[in-house]
């Protein structure tokens, strides 16, 4: 559900959808620029965090993720937009 919210987010620009799906994969900062991530991608990525932060804090958010995530605090994404993902659960 994730990717449909970021593809119809993201726009007309093929490059803001692009840098919107693959958002969650790209990591570290994005200044300065990687060499490897075209500017038109980099930005694609970074209106991904953006909608990732503001959706993080939205209010209705908040009280639907504490219906099914009782007592959690940390952002459902982790990128440097938004503080950490919280660790999986060790495999036993």
């Amino acid at each position: 559900m994730d990717y449909l919210a970021h593809a119809l987010l993201a726009g007309p620009l093929a490059s803001d959808r692009v840098g919107g799906v693959i958002g969650d994969f790209v990591k570290g900062p994005l200044v300065p620029r990687p060499n490897w991530l075209g500017a038109a991608l980099a930005d694609g990525v970074m209106l991904h965090r953006r909608i990732d932060s503001f959706t993080e804090m939205h209010a209705a958010f908040r009280r639907s993720r504490s219906r099914v995530s009782e007592g959690r605090d940390a952002p459902v994404w982790g990128h440097p937009a938004s503080p950490g993902r919280p660790s999986a659960p060790a495999a036993r």
